[in-house]
């Protein structure tokens, strides 16, 4: 008895895991059959024009893709760890879709990439890029291939030791090697003189906006806020309101959502007793 008990769960997992491999395949295969449609380059570049966010009826919208095809991309990308997925608190299923990295908006150049050596492939993402970071996502749009190709060329260069892991805990990025950009470090005898002017900022740029004012501000609009709205109402940048939001989304103040009539990310208070 005890053995067929084993046998029984051995087989459950095995189902599962062959439920699991047959999905994933499933939609690999309807990723690859869509990419005369969309490309996965032009999808990020207009996910970064979006503001990093997009859903399934707006992905339709804006290209040839049919609402199945737009669904199992969005939902295959995020599978590959390329784009973080949020989902309506009500329960609806709906979902919005937001690219992880930013990726230069220029035009592709939609080449063989086996025909570069290694060093003209750095030499090309260094043109594009301001930092020594490396990403999937960036290196679809900068050659134009898909997500499977990006993941080849990241590991065809980390053999090759033009770049790097660098981690923290479970994450992990990788990094082009400095010594292939940067010429060798000179010593100083002396204090190097600066010919910049210090720029004095507006006290507005300085001033951090405290947690209380930004509550207070989602009291006032129905518990909710957008980065747009708390960019308009306290003077800072887009970039600045959504890393507040951020913040403060991470320490439980706030929970996410989707305006399903907008097809934007909201943020709504938690504690609805101060409404």
């Amino acid at each position: 008895m005890k053995i067929l008990f084993i046998i029984g769960v051995i087989l459950y997992f095995l189902f599962i895991i062959g439920i699991v491999y047959w999905a994933k395949n499933r939609l690999k295969g309807q990723h690859a059959e869509s990419q005369h449609k969309l490309s996965d380059a032009d999808l990020f570049k207009m996910m970064t024009q979006a503001n990093h966010f997009l859903t399934v009826e707006q992905l339709v919208a804006s290209s040839s893709l049919n609402k199945k095809e737009a669904k199992a991309r969005l939902t295959h990308l995020g599978y590959q760890g390329v784009l973080r997925s949020y989902y309506d608190s009500s329960g609806t299923g709906n979902a919005i879709y937001q690219l992880k990295e930013e990726v230069p908006l220029i035009a592709s150049i939609r080449s063989n990439i086996k025909t570069f050596s290694e060093k003209e492939i750095i030499e090309m993402i260094l043109l594009h890029v301001d930092d020594y970071q490396v990403t999937v996502a960036e290196l679809v749009v900068i050659f134009g291939i898909d997500i499977y190709e990006s993941k080849a060329l990241i590991q065809r260069l980390k053999k090759s030791g033009h770049i790097s892991i660098l981690r923290k805990g479970l994450k992990y990025i990788y990094v082009i090697n400095q010594s292939i950009r940067l010429k060798a470090p000179k010593l100083r005898t002396s204090a190097k003189k600066s010919d910049l002017q210090k720029i004095q900022l507006p006290i507005e740029q300085r001033i951090k906006i405290p947690d209380a004012d930004v509550i207070q501000l989602a009291i006032d609009h129905a518990g909710k806020l957008t980065p747009t709205l708390l960019c308009l109402k306290k003077k800072i940048s887009i970039d600045e309101a959504k890393q507040k939001l951020e913040e403060l989304y991470e320490q439980g103040a706030f929970v996410m959502d989707v305006d399903e009539v907008n097809y934007v990310m909201e943020y709504r208070l938690r504690d609805q007793s101060l409404l």
